[in-house]
C-alpha cells in the first residue's frame, strides 16, 4: 500500500502488463496522449499544373511517321535519356522561370494526362511470342512462327558460308538506323528547337564484312519506298562485275523493303547486269542483324558528343565496329533519289 503522494519505483515492464497500456503512453507527456501527428502536406495548384503542361507543350516532338502506326502518343525528340532527366531539366525551367516546380509524380501525371512518351528506339518484342506467353495464341501458331524464325536465321548462316568460299556470291543485309537529330546539344535552350531529322541506309556485306552507308537530311528525301530504291540501284552500280549472285537480307518493313518498287528496283538491277537476285525476308520479331552492330556503334559514339550539323553524324559514322571495315559513306542530296 502506498501512501498518498508517495513514489515507489515498479518494472516498467510488470506496470505495462498489468495496466494494459503501451510504452508509448507511459513515455509521452499527458497533453500529447490520444493526440494524432499532422503531417503537413504541399498542396499543388493549378498555375503549377499549367506551367507543366505549357513546359511540356513547348518541347519538340518527333514527326508521325517515325512513330508507331498503332498508337495515338506524341513522342519527344530522343535527347532526353530517362524521366528522371526530362524532369531534371523542367525543374531547371522552373528554377530560371521563378517559378515552383511539381513533384516528380505530379508532372508525371500531367505528362501521361498530354498522351506523351519518350522515344526509345530499341527494337520491339515479338507480338506473336508475347502473346504466346500470355496465352492469347495457339501453340500451333508460335510454333509455326518459331520454325520460320529459325528457317530464316539458318538459311542465313548457310549463304553467308556460301559467299564466303565463292566470290561470285554476296549476301547483304541492311536496315535504316533509328531517326538521328541534328543539331544534338546540351543547352537546356535546344530543347525548345526543332531539329533536323537526319537518315543513314546501312548496307552490310556477311562475307567481306564491308560497310556501305547512304546518308540524307529530311530536306533533302524523305522516308519512301524510291528512296530505299535508289539506294540499292547505286550499290549494285558499284558493285564488283564478278558477282553473279545477290542475295539481300532484310526486316519486312512495308515502306523499306516489301514494295513493288523495291521489287521492280531489284528486277531492273538484275537485267542491266545480268546477275541473280534473291530478296529473304527475315521473320517479324526476330530481325536481328549484322548490321545492327554498326547501328549500336553510332549510338554509342553519339550519346555523350556535341553534334552541331549533319556532317557531325557522319565524322562519327565512320568509326565502325572492329570486326567491320567502312568501304565508303555517300552523303546523298535530292538529286540522287
Amino acid at each position: 500500500m502506498l501512501r498518498v503522494q508517495e513514489r515507489q519505483m515498479v518494472c516498467m515492464e510488470r506496470m505495462i502488463n498489468s495496466q494494459n497500456e503501451s510504452s508509448l503512453s507511459l513515455t509521452l507527456p499527458k497533453a500529447e496522449i490520444g493526440t494524432k501527428e499532422i503531417t503537413k502536406v504541399l498542396k499543388t495548384t493549378g498555375v503549377q499544373h499549367d506551367q507543366a503542361r505549357d513546359f511540356l507543350q513547348s518541347l519538340c516532338k518527333l514527326p508521325p511517321h517515325y512513330c508507331r502506326s498503332s498508337t495515338s502518343k506524341s513522342y519527344l525528340e530522343p535527347i532526353f535519356v530517362s524521366f528522371e532527366d526530362l524532369y531534371r531539366i523542367y525543374k531547371d525551367h522552373c528554377l530560371s522561370n521563378a517559378g515552383t516546380a511539381l513533384c516528380k509524380k505530379a508532372f508525371h501525371s500531367v505528362f501521361d494526362e498530354l498522351n506523351l512518351a519518350l522515344f526509345r528506339p530499341k527494337k520491339d518484342q515479338c507480338d506473336v511470342c508475347c502473346a504466346f506467353e500470355n496465352q492469347n495464341l495457339t501453340k500451333d501458331v508460335y510454333d509455326n512462327h518459331i520454325q520460320r524464325k529459325a528457317d530464316a536465321r539458318l538459311s542465313k548462316v548457310q549463304d553467308k558460308l556460301v559467299a564466303e568460299n565463292d566470290e561470285s556470291v554476296k549476301v547483304l543485309t541492311m536496315d535504316l538506323q533509328a531517326v538521328l537529330l541534328s543539331p544534338r546539344l546540351q543547352a537546356s535552350a535546344m530543347y525548345y528547337k526543332t531539329k533536323l531529322a537526319c537518315h543513314n541506309f546501312t548496307i552490310y556485306d556477311l562475307a567481306t564484312k564491308d560497310v556501305t552507308c547512304f546518308f540524307w537530311h529530311e530536306g533533302e528525301g524523305e522516308l519512301t519506298a524510291n528512296t530505299f530504291a535508289s539506294c540499292i540501284f547505286e550499290y549494285v552500280r558499284m558493285m564488283s562485275p564478278k558477282v553473279k549472285t545477290l542475295i539481300i537480307y532484310s526486316d519486312g518493313c512495308t515502306y523499306q523493303n516489301r514494295n513493288t518498287t523495291m521489287s521492280n528496283t531489284l528486277l531492273k538491277c538484275a537485267a542491266n547486269n545480268d546477275i541473280t537476285i534473291v530478296q529473304k525476308y527475315l521473320e517479324k520479331g526476330h530481325t536481328q542483324m549484322e548490321v545492327d552492330s554498326v547501328h549500336r556503334t553510332i549510338e554509342q559514339k553519339i550519346r555523350n558528343r556535341p553534334i552541331y550539323c549533319p556532317q557531325s553524324h557522319i565524322d562519327l559514322i565512320q568509326v565502325c565496329p572492329p570486326q567491320a571495315t567502312l568501304q565508303s559513306i555517300l552523303f546523298v542530296s535530292h538529286l540522287f533519289f
